[in-house]
């Protein structure tokens, strides 16, 4: 029933039927609908919320089963695969009643976010008569300008910086994207968000149109491939879909764990790659975690990822990240002093998407002021006047309490003599963050823990080995860390 067929029977009746033949009201069927989603959000959250359940409706309640009702088919599947249960529960706490819960496609929902799409888009017309093999975008002459300054300007091999850590991701993307005949034609990036792969994966796709090797070269976002793929299922037209990314020389996808629970989706990307292997084209696909770390991943597509060469991105240590701002700083032409360099680097470490944003923040409020060379009143400066966080600095004695009470001991005790295991840990622990939280170097930090620079060396060197092999340590440190937000 849908929902305009529902509000018909609600004028002619005035109620509709529920369980053991109860009838309620129209206002207690919007009513129990509102106190579900107020129970969904404080759940789930805003975010989430708005992203799955704020295009929704009630489309059926009767006997012992509930409709809820949605705009397209990937958040149909979503859903029921996600949260079925969750509204099985928060339905029956709030009615002491049970409902079968399932998912339809709503007509309304559906038209509207089409039209929106097509508003959005531009191109629904002139995609209807393209040709089986060509993908035709509406763009402006203004829009080609902005492409050209981005393709060939800010996203390139030229203008990433390839810290020594990074150094195998870096390579691997030249390989595939510049060679002609590559060591390898599948390649999976891997790397948590803020960390590059979507700048490397830009890069790629310009190294493949700059040499030669990609002369149909189709980069989307796994997201957009998805929507577009169950567009095509919709619309009947998947055999123009297939033909537009089977033919491809080099097809890169960005964040395939978003095929998460989309069966449909992933058996797609499973048949299009081995096409493009079997006919010698070029795949990337970059996660944001470990394939093997999917939960709902088919094992054929887990199947198909370990034939690939995998390239991790990672957060660069500290002196690495203070070459990068250096090097940053010079992209942008300005100066920065030293003490600046080290500050930005010790003080954003969450990603390098963060750091990049601040040196850029800074270089745009230096050439509003005319100002080429950054000292730290100036840095500070551009930061406040930008409204970013500037994380507040950490001191080795912050890391001593820190350690000391997650630890249940005193700071005088972590700096002590004591051979006690867990004081040990403790002060393993202080001494690692020490290192890693701050710009001191190892004699600095001897002296504030009262010990030599060959013990701290040593200690740094054990703390790491446990953060590898002891999960209750590495669970400690990763505790401690958030505290200090990193």
């Amino acid at each position: 029933m849908t929902d305009a067929e529902f509000d018909t029977e609600i004028s002619q009746t005035g109620q509709v039927q529920s369980n053991g033949g109860i009838s309620i009201t129209a206002a207690e069927r919007r009513d129990i609908w509102d106190q579900i989603q107020k129970c969904i959000k404080k759940r789930l959250g805003v975010e989430r919320f708005g992203l799955w359940f704020k295009q929704t409706q009630l489309m059926e309640l009767s006997g012992s089963k509930m409709v809820i009702g949605v705009s397209n088919v990937i958040k149909k599947q979503y859903l029921e695969q996600k949260y079925k249960e969750l509204l099985k529960e928060i339905t029956h706490n709030l009615t002491n009643k049970h409902y079968e819960v399932r998912f339809d496609v709503a007509p309304d929902l559906l038209r509207r976010n089409r039209k929106s799409r097509s508003v959005e888009n531009h191109d629904t017309d002139e995609a209807e008569v393209a040709s089986a093999d060509e993908k035709v975008p509406v763009v402006t002459a203004q829009a080609k300008d902005v492409e050209e300054q981005f393709w060939g300007k800010r996203h390139c091999f030229e203008r990433l910086i390839a810290t020594e850590s990074n150094r195998l991701p870096f390579l691997a993307a030249q390989e595939i994207s510049c060679k002609q005949n590559p060591r390898f034609n599948f390649l999976v990036i891997l790397g948590e968000p803020g960390f590059g792969k979507t700048a490397l994966l830009e890069a790629i796709a310009e190294g493949a149109k700059s040499s030669g090797t990609g002369k149909k070269c189709v980069y989307e976002m796994a997201e957009t491939w998805c929507n577009d793929y169950y567009h095509a299922i919709q619309k009947r037209s998947t055999r123009k879909f297939r033909n537009y990314y089977r033919t491809a020389d080099l097809l890169l996808l960005d964040g395939i764990q978003f095929l998460q629970g989309k069966a449909a989706a992933q058996d797609e990307l499973l048949f299009t790659t081995k096409t493009l292997n079997t006919n010698g084209a070029r795949v990337v696909l970059s996660c944001s975690c470990n394939p093997n770390e999917l939960n709902e991943i088919k094992p054929e597509i887990r199947s198909l990822l370990k034939g690939a060469f995998w390239a991790e991105l990672i957060m660069p240590p500290a002196h690495e990240r203070v070459q990068m701002v250096q090097q940053l700083a010079n992209l942008h032409r300005i100066r920065m002093e030293p003490a600046v360099c080290s500050y930005l680097a010790q003080s954003f470490t969450l990603s390098i998407q963060d750091l990049n944003s601040a040196v850029a923040t800074i270089a745009t409020y230096a050439s509003l002021e005319r100002r080429y060379k950054i000292d730290m009143e100036t840095a500070n400066s551009a930061l406040t006047a930008s409204g970013r966080n500037v994380p507040k600095s950490i001191s080795a004695e912050d890391i001593c309490k820190a350690a000391a009470s997650a630890n249940g001991i005193t700071v005088d005790s972590l700096k002590g003599g004591s051979r006690a295991r867990n004081i040990c840990r403790a002060r393993q622990m202080a001494i690692l963050l020490t290192r890693e939280l701050t710009d001191l170097s190892l004699s600095d930090i001897g002296r504030v823990f009262g010990r030599s620079h060959s013990t701290i060396k040593h200690s740094v060197v054990k703390a790491s080995k446990l953060e590898k092999e002891n999960s209750s340590f590495t669970n400690m440190l990763a505790k401690i860390r958030k505290e200090f937000g990193r």
